[in-house]
């Protein structure tokens, strides 16, 4: 019986993975891959607390010339603020 009140407890994207029984549920991984240009990870979790959250996992790929890659990581970054104030 304990066990079938815990399945009714995941929310519907629950992946149902290892980390329901830690008090947090997590979807399963969303990745979109741009060729040449890199790779975002996003997934949808449900806190112990009940707060839920996107964690954001991701690589760029950097240009060779260091002062374009300084460039790309200051534009990264502005848009991931400007992307966490909306």
């Amino acid at each position: 019986m304990r066990l079938l009140a815990r399945r009714e407890a995941h929310p519907e994207w629950c992946a149902q993975g290892h980390a329901c029984g830690l008090g947090e549920h997590r979807s399963d991984p969303h990745v979109v891959d741009v060729p040449g240009a890199g790779r975002i990870v996003v997934v949808r979790v449900l806190g112990r607390d009940g707060s839920e959250h996107a964690e954001v996992r991701g690589t760029v790929r950097l240009p060779s010339p260091e002062v374009v890659a300084r460039k790309r990581l200051l534009k990264l970054l502005h848009d991931v603020v400007t992307a966490l104030g909306r």
